[in-house]
């Protein structure tokens, strides 16, 4: 939920977690207020209350593919890649557009030893967003610590120019 507004923290967390609660108070079954709690709850490494709060919003809407993504990363933050990478594979195979699902997805199939996988999924990306950064960051990583640095040079100046910064 930070990084998405321009609000600091606490703030962020107190608007999130009242209105999440005033969704679920309308209706109980609300996928998105449940995500939303959750992300909270990971926030404040409350991190067995999330993980079972984005079951619940998956179990409510099986095709919310934020919330598969959502778990996956919680999971992966708690120590367990394996099934953060089920989540994940499953939030884009339910939407294989989103930009930041197949980052994230990338990322944990990076932290598995898994490169040649994790590099597919950035071309996948790259093919229809080519403009995103996110994926030349990740890329410029990889090669960094693959020691290719004319790969991390090309990539980190394709990042500044997408970023309008000085290469």
């Amino acid at each position: 939920i930070d990084g998405y507004v321009n609000m600091d923290s606490a703030t962020v967390m107190r608007n999130t977690s009242q209105s999440a609660n005033m969704a679920l108070s309308i209706d109980p079954d609300n996928a998105e207020a449940h995500a939303a709690l959750a992300q909270v709850a990971q926030r404040e490494f409350r991190y067995k209350e999330a993980t079972d709060l984005y079951q619940r919003a998956s179990a409510l809407n099986p095709s919310f593919a934020t919330a598969h993504q959502w778990l996956g990363n919680s999971l992966g933050e708690m120590g367990d890649p394996e099934a953060g990478l089920v989540s994940l594979q499953k939030a884009w195979s339910l939407d294989p557009r989103s930009r930041i699902i197949g980052a994230n997805l990338a990322l944990q199939l990076a932290n598995l030893d898994r490169s040649q996988e994790a590099l597919d999924v950035l071309s996948q990306i790259m093919a229809f967003a080519p403009d995103f950064p996110d994926t030349y960051e990740l890329l410029m990583h990889f090669a960094i610590i693959g020691g290719d640095c004319a790969s991390a040079l090309e990539s980190g100046n394709r990042l500044a120019k997408l970023l309008n910064k000085p290469a």
